[in-house]
């Protein structure tokens, strides 16, 4: 392996001033992925789906400002009449003109029938190899996190994972991958952000799990490159969102 040879912090800040302009301020940059993350019916397809319309349309989403580009949203859960019925009710929030930004910016590609679990992730990077998508939703990636898939399918797992990454990484393109995680220790789970089931190919993290009452949602967000401080905000906004739904 060749060592690169140091570069100076002015080299460093002139080559990524215009590469690391958010996708979602505070949350994600191209090149940087975030976990949605929480049980069945908790609604975080809800807000993956009106992440995509946002980043879209060009308009905030929950607060946060989204830079607009092509989204390809990706179901492995969903047939594409499903998915399009859930687009179609996140659209009719928008102003006419937003609305139009986001049904040209948006693809939707169902892979709800696919046998491998790898199989969503290769099409869609040759897709958005074609297409220089700016965010890739994949909904979802249940049994691909590496604790859930089993021995004999962690390796599959893992290498879906490093192809996110690299991809990513050599695209500059940022996704969302929401996960399932049904566990009996919600009351520990938030406390659990360091271990692999999150750490796998995540710059944030978005958790959202049941409380003690059946209307109430606990919030978790974590985020490696960007300042905590405002991610306070977020949660409430988070609440509010999904007491309206």
């Amino acid at each position: 392996m060749e060592i690169p040879r140091p570069k100076s912090l002015r080299e460093l800040v002139s080559e990524n001033r215009d590469s690391r302009k958010p996708v979602i301020d505070g949350l994600l940059r191209p090149g940087e992925t975030l976990n949605i993350i929480a049980p069945p019916g908790t609604g975080k397809s809800r807000l993956a789906l009106a992440l995509a319309v946002s980043v879209a349309a060009g308009i905030p989403w929950i607060g946060r400002r989204c830079e607009r580009g092509k989204v390809l949203v990706v179901s492995t859960d969903l047939s594409e009449r499903m998915l399009t019925e859930r687009m179609s009710r996140e659209l009719e929030r928008l102003r006419p003109g937003d609305r139009e930004a986001a049904l040209a910016n948006i693809d939707l590609l169902d892979m709800s029938r696919a046998e491998r679990l790898s199989a969503p992730i290769e099409r869609c990077l040759n897709l958005a190899d074609a297409k220089g998508y700016s965010l890739i939703v994949v909904d979802s990636l249940n049994g691909l996190t590496a604790d859930e898939a089993g021995t004999e399918r962690r390796g599959e797992a893992l290498a879906v994972h490093d192809a996110i990454d690299g991809f990513a990484a050599e695209k500059n393109c940022a996704f969302v991958l929401v996960q399932h995680k049904t566990t009996e220790r919600t009351a520990d789970i938030i406390d659990d952000l360091a271990s692999a089931w999150t750490a796998i190919a995540a710059d944030s993290n978005l958790v959202l799990l049941p409380a003690t009452g059946n209307d109430e949602c606990r919030f978790c967000v974590t985020t490696r490159s960007f300042d905590d401080a405002p991610l306070q905000t977020l949660r409430r906004a988070l609440w509010r969102m999904l007491r309206a739904k």
